[in-house]
């Protein structure tokens, strides 16, 4: 259910990117990226944002009625996932034209553009669990994706290859995925491993803290 709303926000997305299927000439393919890239931040962030928020819940183990709570984070996330999205979307935007312009023709940049890619996915993910799990100010958001994107690097190889592979899967085995799955699957797999870092740093936090007043007790 929550998939298909998501799927549902995103319908003018999903119509230009179906139509670049059909479009054979440099000019047109580029009209149709830059209209997918303008209505990124006001669709699709915001209507992952609320699909992210109502996953955290079943993350969670919380009671959470879909309907309502989706709409719900997405109000409350809208201008806050917007300025995101946009920072995000910029940063797109420069490794592809970075990737187009160096690339295709250097098997070392090929290399580093896909390490960037899947640590910018990743991070982009993470953006989203801590927009939906934290209060913290947009700068703060960013920082913190940042930080547990390149802190815990086996996180990120984990969620970069498995959160690939269900995409992969969903647009060329499994396309019913796409509609009904895909993207609640990934949102899971996100603030899983999120909620679990989140749980490992308190427990660490809280071992210090005790540490701390033991040693001042002495």
């Amino acid at each position: 259910m929550t998939n298909v709303l998501w799927l549902f926000l995103n319908l003018p997305i999903l119509f230009f990117a179906l139509s670049l299927l059909a479009m054979d000439k440099p000019d047109e393919v580029y009209t149709i990226l830059l209209t997918i890239i303008v209505l990124a931040p006001f669709i699709f962030f915001p209507a992952t944002a609320a699909l992210f928020g109502v996953i955290r819940k079943m993350v969670m183990k919380q009671e959470v009625p879909l309907l309502r709570s989706f709409f719900t984070y997405y109000k409350e996330n809208y201008l806050r996932s917007l300025l995101g999205g946009g920072m995000i979307i910029l940063l797109w935007g420069v490794l592809l034209y970075y990737y187009l312009l160096l690339g295709t023709t250097n098997m070392f940049f090929t290399i580093l553009f896909l390490l960037v890619a899947v640590s910018l996915f990743v991070f982009t993910l993470h953006f989203f669990s801590i927009t939906v799990h934290m209060e913290i100010k947009l700068i703060a958001t960013w920082k913190s994706a940042f930080f547990l994107t390149i802190g815990a690097p086996l996180f990120t190889i984990g969620i970069g290859a498995v959160g690939l592979l269900i995409i992969y899967i969903s647009l060329y085995v499994f396309t019913f995925f796409i509609p009904f799955f895909m993207m609640s699957i990934l949102a899971y797999l996100a603030l899983s491993v999120y909620y679990k870092l989140m749980l490992n740093f308190e427990a660490a936090r809280e071992t210090a803290a005790l540490h701390s007043v033991a040693a001042t007790a002495k």
